[in-house]
């Protein structure tokens, strides 16, 4: 977690969205932040499935249930300067809906922002692309910019938001 830290420190990030948080770990190192899980382990964490949550435009912060202020509907679309996936992509069970993750967290980023991806597993096996340069990157608006080696035999993987991206842009086929 220090390397990814490390990395969104040096960013300057200053809204932060961590999905599949669990506890918050990150809580204390950012002025605006938003933890999201399916299965919240800290007060701070709102409750939802990435997957399933709006994202839209035209909201400064998550919109929450009236009636379950700590359920998650919806995030602002182009509204982080930064988004994590911590060991997210393994705990589903296949490629497609790790793409989906990885595209809907790309949605959420404004141009320049940062998707930071942790894993042990090689990403690009991960979401099945042949490689690096696949042209899944470019259809949902990142680029790579560096993996790093983390302890405990994670990669840190950091993708950058192209600056002309449409966030709300359809997906392409990427099968």
């Amino acid at each position: 977690m220090s390397t990814a830290l490390d990395v969104l420190t040096k960013a300057s990030t200053r809204r932060f969205l961590d999905i599949g948080s669990s506890y918050n770990p990150l809580r204390d190192h950012f002025p605006s932040i938003t933890a999201i899980d399916p299965l919240p382990g800290h007060e701070t964490v709102l409750q939802a499935d990435f997957l399933t949550v709006d994202i839209i435009a035209g909201i400064e912060d998550a919109l929450t249930d009236d009636a379950n202020p700590r359920k998650c509907l919806a995030v602002p679309l182009a509204g982080y300067d930064a988004a994590m996936l911590s060991m997210v992509l393994r705990a589903l069970n296949a490629a497609e809906p790790r793409r989906e993750m990885v595209r809907r967290a790309a949605q959420t980023l404004r141009p320049g922002g940062l998707l930071v991806v942790v894993e042990r597993s090689a990403l690009r096996t991960m979401l099945r692309l042949k490689n690096r340069q696949h042209d899944f990157w470019k259809d949902i608006g990142l680029v790579f910019s560096k993996e790093i080696s983390g302890s405990r035999g994670t990669r840190v993987i950091v993708f950058e938001r192209l600056a002309n991206a449409d966030p709300s842009a359809p997906p392409d086929d990427v099968a």
